[in-house]
């Protein structure tokens, strides 16, 4: 019995000083949980923010829309010159929607056209 009780303790010393060796890596295993559940609530306050952002820019955007359309006045032009200086300004003002964009596209392109003619 005596003896059955030594190999027991033997083996608790050696069970206890392999636990001790395993602490750091458990607390380095806990501390990762830690910051990986940090990084995902910071992720997630950053989404909400960008959406909250997004959706109060979109529907203020709406609300322009709607009195930009409200403000208009919905008569023709009378002449064709007033059609044309119309049409004009909708496709080379600055406000008008991406009408620079579409002008570097075609910058674009023409430069690579010229160059696979040379």
């Amino acid at each position: 019995v005596k003896q059955t009780v030594r190999h027991a303790n033997d083996i608790t010393v050696d069970v206890q000083h392999k636990m001790k060796q395993i602490d750091p890596v458990m607390e380095s295993v806990q501390n990762l949980g830690e910051v990986l559940n940090e990084v995902t609530e910071a992720a997630k306050q950053v989404s909400s923010t960008l959406m909250a952002k997004f959706q109060t820019k979109r529907s203020s955007s709406e609300q322009s829309k709607r009195s930009e359309v409200a403000n208009v006045v919905q008569t023709p032009p009378a002449t064709s010159t007033d059609r044309t200086l119309q049409s004009y300004e909708a496709t080379y003002h600055e406000d008008a929607k991406g009408a620079k964009s579409w002008l570097k596209y075609v910058d674009v392109a023409a430069n690579v056209w010229q160059r696979m003619r040379k």
